[in-house]
């Protein structure tokens, strides 16, 4: 959610302080996503504490990955950002694919 943020946010250099609030809501819900998708990933465990302990996991990778949005946003600009939405959603597909996919017999 950061890295389309970044993309779609063109910043104020006039007026700096204006530029904080977008971004931070945009982490906010990144966390938030990254929370509510890895508790919907983890539908097939029954325990509810084991499953908030997977989205808290889900918020610390989260921002483990809004870490780095910044760097690859200043170092590779828009292609940065791009290529680590992709790897995203590929991580994403992957997990959706491998965890949720019905067992075969």
């Amino acid at each position: 959610m950061l890295c389309l943020a970044l993309l779609a946010y063109a910043p104020n250099h006039s007026a700096p302080a204006t530029n904080t609030l977008p971004v931070l809501v945009a982490g906010l819900g990144g966390l938030a996503a990254g929370g509510i998708v890895a508790w919907a990933v983890s539908r097939p465990v029954l325990n509810p504490w084991r499953r908030a302990t997977l989205a808290m996991m889900g918020v610390m990778g989260t921002a483990v990955l809004g870490g780095l949005t910044m760097p690859l946003h200043q170092a590779w600009g828009t292609a940065g950002l791009i290529g680590l939405f992709a790897l995203c959603l590929a991580a994403i597909a992957l997990a959706w694919r491998v965890l949720l996919s019905a067992p075969r017999a």
